[in-house]
């Protein structure tokens, strides 16, 4: 019985670990994705400005 039982527990320690591996690796993407979306953020902010100045020379012209 005993070394069953503690193949379980070396089972769960793995199970464990894999966890924290994935959610460290989840984090990270997160932390990419946040990067992705705040460069969006300027990129959109940038071509608004952009097409604005257009607009105003365009009515201009």
């Amino acid at each position: 019985m005993t070394p069953k039982f503690d193949n379980s527990f070396d089972i769960r320690d793995k199970v464990i670990a894999g966890l924290k591996k994935e959610n460290k690796i989840q984090q990270e993407i997160i932390k990419e994705q946040k990067i992705l979306i705040e460069t969006l953020e300027e990129q959109v902010s940038e071509l608004t400005k952009l097409l604005k100045d257009i607009l105003k020379s365009y009515k201009k012209g």
